[in-house]
């Protein structure tokens, strides 16, 4: 694990099957050295805190996964979220 990934306590920002949450950091270090990386089927987005790229372009079918990640990213609306998610009935 690289040294700015450790902590991460999450290894999937939604649980999707064939996320590749096992495998993330293997596709990191498969793209090591990229400038540029696109992700046409973004998933649970778990592969992407690993990919140190300059440019990283992430789509997904699924319009309301790429909102939420854009939302958990931004340093105003994020914790927010997290806020407003933490008093919400939660079962796994």
């Amino acid at each position: 694990m690289t040294r700015h990934l450790k902590g991460l306590q999450i290894s999937s920002l939604a649980p999707w099957f064939g996320s590749s949450r096992m495998i993330s950091h293997h596709i990191g270090e498969q793209l090591q050295g990229c400038d540029w990386v696109g992700i046409p089927f973004c998933g649970g987005c778990s592969e992407i805190p690993h990919i140190r790229a300059r440019t990283i372009v992430a789509n997904d079918k699924h319009r309301h996964l790429v909102n939420f990640a854009m939302v958990a990213a931004d340093p105003t609306l994020g914790p927010v979220l997290y806020r407003s998610l933490k008093r919400a009935p939660f079962h796994p």
